[in-house]
């Protein structure tokens, strides 16, 4: 019984999982669709001299766009993040999808005064990298 009931609770989590990953693939969907879509290779410059600089993460672009958010336009990217984790034995590499803005110096107070929107990834001299909540840009 006990062994039931566990393989459910599994099979629960699993499900919230796949639910959670679904809406917010729909919602990153969603804000991408309302915006214009950008060149990358200039953000692919910008992801050059970034990942250089950073001993965290690595990041990738695969998408981007440009959508107004309290007023102003901001390049929003898709993309992944490489970091590495450490596990129970040994540390291992793990590279997740994210939503992310790369500010440069002259913007980067007023990504900051955004908190509900944005939150610091990567602090840089000439480019900082802040994490995106999707859930907070919904359309108005």
């Amino acid at each position: 019984m006990t062994q039931i009931v566990a393989l459910a609770l599994v099979i629960g989590g699993l499900l919230f999982v796949a639910a959670r990953r679904l809406r917010c693939r729909r919602l990153v969907n969603a804000i991408f669709a309302r915006g214009d879509a950008l060149d990358l290779s200039r953000i692919h410059r910008q992801l050059e001299q970034i990942n250089h600089d950073s001993r965290d993460f690595t990041l990738t672009a695969c998408r981007a766009v440009a959508i107004p958010v309290n007023g102003r336009l901001v390049p929003l990217v898709e993309g992944k993040a490489g970091h590495v984790v450490f596990g129970i034995r040994n540390p291992f590499w793990q590279n997740d999808r994210c939503l992310f803005v790369i500010a440069e110096e002259e913007d980067v107070g007023w990504f900051y005064e955004q908190k509900d929107v944005f939150r610091e990834a990567l602090p840089g001299t000439r480019f900082s990298v802040f994490w995106v909540f999707p859930r907070n840009l919904q359309a108005p």
